[in-house]
């Protein structure tokens, strides 16, 4: 489970990066688009989105692994 936490935000980032070396696509675009203009309240929206369904991802690898963990889990002190 270590190594998909590890996998899920290097997909997270690798996706950003790829789209940015296709040029003006998806939230690369948006990024560009919006940044050359000085829109800043859409630029944020363009950064936002990734980063939100990265928190999202990241609950549910969370939510997965106290499901399926063989070993219950102790109280905190």
């Amino acid at each position: 489970m270590a190594g998909l936490c590890v996998a899920l935000g290097r997909a997270v980032v690798g996706m950003i990066v790829a789209e940015m070396a296709v040029e003006l696509t998806a939230l690369a675009g948006l990024v560009r688009v919006y940044g050359n203009a000085f829109k800043t309240a859409h630029l944020i929206d363009g950064l936002i989105t990734p980063s939100v369904f990265a928190v999202f991802l990241s609950l549910m690898r969370g939510i997965t692994t106290r499901a399926t963990s063989p070993t219950p889990r102790l109280p905190p002190r």
